[in-house]
């Protein structure tokens, strides 16, 4: 869920009031959400509930601390990465050139997994997120990440499985029954 429904009950209403209605009613799905803990994959947060990890400047400290090179500029850190990512769409990914990765749980899958798996393994930890993509661009330092995603499209075979397993994970790392997962696929 990238944004909350609309309230019927306030369609008819002013734009005023159905902001309104709908800050609160994101407010008390992100509040639903976060009592549901670990059965929850990503956890919910003010804006956006899924979808794309909020700004660069909110992930960027972190992704720094992980070890990762990061695309920024000038006005986010003085140690500038000259790069001019794309913004992505929610759901999509650079699949075509290699330039992704996507973490599901302790898995991690993708072309760049052997570069920088363990990296974006840890920064997912630091984010919160067991569900991710990690979108990267060349840079003069090698891969500079300049995107993270926390509604990848799972294109791929392996990912999907990698998704549905991690859905199938009960909040102590157990595996629910494998009937329960085929039906999930």
């Amino acid at each position: 869920m990238a944004a909350p429904p609309i309230v019927p009950a306030f369609a008819a209403s002013p734009v005023k009031d159905r902001d309104y209605a709908a800050a609160e009613f994101q407010a008390l799905l992100t509040s639903w959400l976060a009592s549901m803990g670990k059965r929850v994959i990503n956890p919910a947060g003010p804006s956006p509930l899924a979808g794309t990890y909020g700004p660069s400047l909110s992930w960027i400290p972190q992704a720094s601390a992980a070890g990762l090179n990061v695309c920024t500029s000038r006005m986010a850190t003085p140690d500038v990465i000259r790069c001019s990512p794309p913004e992505q769409p929610i759901g999509s990914k650079d699949e075509a050139t290699g330039r992704y990765l996507l973490v599901a749980g302790r898995r991690i899958l993708g072309p760049l997994a052997s570069r920088v798996g363990p990296q974006c393994l840890e920064l997912a930890d630091r984010l919160g997120l067991m569900l991710a993509s990690f979108h990267f661009v060349e840079s003069g330092r090698g891969w500079a990440l300049a995107h993270v995603n926390c509604m990848p499209s799972l294109t791929q075979e392996e990912e999907v499985d990698a998704a549905v397993r991690l859905a199938g994970e009960e909040p102590d790392g157990r595996t629910i029954h494998d009937s329960r997962l085929r039906a999930a696929r």
